[in-house]
């Protein structure tokens, strides 16, 4: 017994012992990683930071027609404590006031030639404790042309998934339906329409609407920004239309007799268009020249078919053939 009580005896001085020297070592750890922080804080470093550049201002009377960097690359040097609060505080961003840089030159409104340090320097996103030592690039240029307008058309983009026996009407449409573009004349020329931000939906069984931001476009100026895309959705139902098959490119030595004269076309149908479908809608056709040479069947084309409606099968979709003699 004497020795089990010597035995629990050294094992609770043990653990007293190694208790208090780890806590000993836990706070002389703090207290060097302090320090060390601290030492680290007031060395100097030159780091690379990148600018993201928003160009503000642009004169209504004026397009730009050449691009711009939206970021630049800054080389500066600075103390720890600096840069840490640079990284928590600062903007990160610097506004380049367009019109006013064109006010401070007489000689020439067409071009604009920027030189980016000084605006940087002076922008206030770096505090006097960071020297700013380069920047890349150095210098941005805007040339100018007069501006012009257009109209094109929105289009919606989407992504919508509808419920069980549910589906679109037709395309979402937008009010406005079009909107005007203010640039270049060369640019505008290569443009037709603007586009919405997709809309994304799922398990969708009634129309909506919604309020939807157009996408920008470089050195474009849009006449509205939003717009509401409206959607409608409406229940469908199955139609079924017997087509008769229209046999072509056969050759004039050959007459040919098809296995099948028509095919059973399905479609899925809103239930608002079901009055609008009707089989002289359709023209179906088998392309002899199509033919694969392996089994000699010919695929089933439709080249016409109504304006409403999804088709979801077809059969058949291959028609054999005979070859009669002439």
């Amino acid at each position: 017994m004497r020795f089990v009580s010597e035995f629990a005896k050294l094992i609770r001085f043990v653990k007293k012992e190694i208790n208090r020297n780890t806590l000993i070592f836990g706070v002389f750890f703090c207290i060097a990683s302090l320090f060390w922080i601290i030492n680290a804080l007031q060395k100097t470093y030159t780091v690379q930071i990148p600018i993201r550049i928003e160009y503000t201002h642009i004169p209504k009377t004026k397009a730009i027609v050449t691009s711009a960097p939206d970021t630049v690359n800054t080389e500066v040097s600075a103390t720890g404590y600096a840069l840490l609060r640079f990284y928590m505080y600062s903007s990160k961003t610097v506004d380049i006031h367009i019109e006013q840089l064109l006010q401070t030159q007489s000689n020439n409104d067409s071009l604009l030639r920027v030189v980016l340090q000084p605006l940087i320097q002076s922008s206030g996103v770096f505090s006097n404790s960071i020297t700013v030592n380069k920047v890349v690039p150095k210098i941005v240029q805007f040339a100018f042309a007069p501006i012009h307008k257009k109209k094109v058309k929105v289009v919606a983009r989407y992504s919508i998934e509808c419920s069980q026996q549910y589906q679109l009407q037709h395309n979402p449409t937008t009010i406005p339906d079009s909107v005007f573009l203010y640039g270049a004349s060369e640019l505008l020329q290569t443009i037709d329409s603007v586009y919405t931000t997709e809309i994304f939906a799922q398990d969708v069984s009634q129309s909506f609407s919604r309020k939807i931001q157009l996408q920008a476009i470089r050195n474009v100026q849009l006449s509205d920004t939003v717009v509401t895309v409206n959607v409608d959705i409406e229940k469908f139902t199955e139609q079924q239309f017997t087509i008769p098959i229209t046999a072509i490119h056969v050759p004039d030595t050959v007459l040919i007799d098809l296995m099948n004269h028509s095919v059973q076309i399905t479609m899925f149908t809103g239930m608002s268009h079901i009055q609008k479908n009707s089989p002289q809608d359709f023209k179906v056709i088998a392309d002899f020249t199509k033919q694969n040479t392996q089994t000699g069947e010919i695929p089933i084309e439709i080249i016409a078919r109504p304006k409403w409606g999804r088709i979801v099968k077809i059969t058949p979709e291959f028609v054999g053939y005979i070859i009669e003699s002439k």
